[in-house]
């Protein structure tokens, strides 16, 4: 860690609303209002995953519901961690957090704030802490990970409004943020419907309607055998003899001519997880051509279906122009009966059961000889042009509809942070 400015200079500086203060307030040290403890240095040989022992919170755990890292040794009781203690992690993001998982083990590099209650109200301190531990995790510069001291945090200056106002303070606070919460709620259940809606469009569209014994929407079958019959006027056709399969690769980064002042735009998996679903112009990284003429890639024509097949597998985009790819994908030039644009929504109507096909238990990974296998159920070509641009139509509102959503969740954020520096100026109660 290298933190150069006291407390009072980040305070100053800051032009966070959360650091806002009455003008009739006082600030005070946390460390004069809480005990601060930090964490012990448990043997981490003695770490497990099997449940044997007590639970251990390590700096991942702040903020979450449990831990799934055991201690198996001795342990001294005053280091255990109850529901509902309030814990910081030292390390990286500085997470402040009450603990809402079981009794459990204060490892080093987390510490907890244990307020004197007779001096300052814990939810009080609950709003306000995090915005000052922000702040410094702002102005602390790190090569690697950033590191908290617990003299820094002993040293945090906090609003300190006169006690019997507190409560007052936290109950308003609690009373807007309710408000703020439903609505919130309200947003993202909506955000989550609009995605069961999409995956019902994509489903019921590429599948002509096709429906189950209970109704529900048939998901579609690109890998292996068809397992259902195809509907009239549709068929199930072994995808290679629709498209022609190419791969991608990448030419070797420690050769400098390979890359620099390169223009050849070449998909990577950044770029097909903000692409995907829809028409990709440009990419991240942009090889010479020298580079692709020296390794496995090619250049690929405008229109090719480019398809991620691991790490990230189900992503899917169409190349708005000429382009190369990783060796991260899958990538399918479409001839004259298969519209490119079908089948990407065929592939993103399949995108849970090619996700369960794919081989691995971390990194998931559809091979190519898997690839060769894919089915596509279809119509016929002026039929898949139709439900293409009527699938397009579809989602183009949708996406309408999550930019709205979204920037709605970000307003809700910004209210956030006018209540609590309403609160902190004096001015909720």
């Amino acid at each position: 860690m290298a933190l150069t400015l006291s407390i009072e200079e980040i305070i100053e500086q800051s032009k966070s609303p959360l650091l806002a203060i009455a003008p009739d307030w006082k600030r005070v040290r946390l460390g004069d209002i809480a005990a601060i403890q930090n964490g012990a240095p448990f043997k981490s040989e003695l770490f497990n995953k099997d449940g044997k022992g007590m639970p251990v919170i390590r700096i991942r755990d702040v903020g979450s519901e449990g831990t799934d890292t055991y201690y198996s040794g001795e342990y001294d009781e005053a280091y255990i961690v109850r529901e509902g203690d309030l814990l910081i992690g030292m390390d990286g993001d500085f997470n402040c957090a009450r603990w809402k998982g079981p009794d459990a083990l204060l490892n080093q590099r987390v510490c907890r704030i244990i307020p004197k209650t007779d001096k300052y109200e814990p939810r009080l301190m609950d709003f306000a802490l995090p915005g000052y531990l922000k702040a410094i995790n702002d102005v602390t510069s790190s090569v690697t990970v950033k590191h908290l001291s617990s003299k820094t945090v002993a040293d945090i200056l906090l609003p300190l409004p006169p006690l019997p106002g507190q409560r007052r303070i936290v109950s308003a606070i609690e009373t807007q943020l309710g408000r703020l919460v439903a609505a919130v709620a309200r947003l993202q259940g909506a955000k989550a419907r609009l995605k069961r809606y999409k995956q019902a469009v994509l489903t019921s569209a590429t599948t002509g309607n096709q429906r189950s014994e209970d109704g529900s929407a048939i998901t579609p079958v690109v890998i292996g055998k068809p397992s259902s019959p195809a509907p009239k006027g549709w068929q199930w056709s072994l995808l290679l003899n629709l498209a022609k399969l190419e791969s991608g690769h990448t030419p070797r980064k420690t050769i400098k001519e390979y890359w620099e002042g390169g223009d050849v735009p070449w998909i990577c998996l950044q770029d097909i997880r903000d692409a995907d679903g829809t028409v990709i112009m440009d990419t991240k990284f942009h090889p010479t051509m020298m580079g692709i003429d020296n390794s496995s890639a090619r250049l690929l024509p405008e229109g090719t279906v480019v398809f991620s097949r691991d790490i990230s597998v189900g992503f899917v985009t169409i190349m708005g122009k000429v382009m190369a790819t990783t060796q991260h994908f899958a990538n399918w030039i479409c001839g004259e009966k298969l519209n490119n644009r079908f089948l990407m929504y065929s592939l993103m109507a399949s995108r849970g059961p090619l996700l369960h096909q794919g081989q691995g238990t971390t990194v998931k990974t559809i091979y190519m000889d898997e690839l060769q296998q894919f089915h596509v159920l279809h119509p016929g070509i002026e039929m898949q042009q139709r439900i293409a641009e009527e699938i397009r139509t579809r989602l183009d509102g949708m996406a309408e509809m999550e930019t709205t959503l979204n920037a709605q969740l970000v307003q809700a954020g910004r209210l956030r942070q006018a209540v609590l520096k309403r609160a902190f100026e004096g001015r909720l109660v």
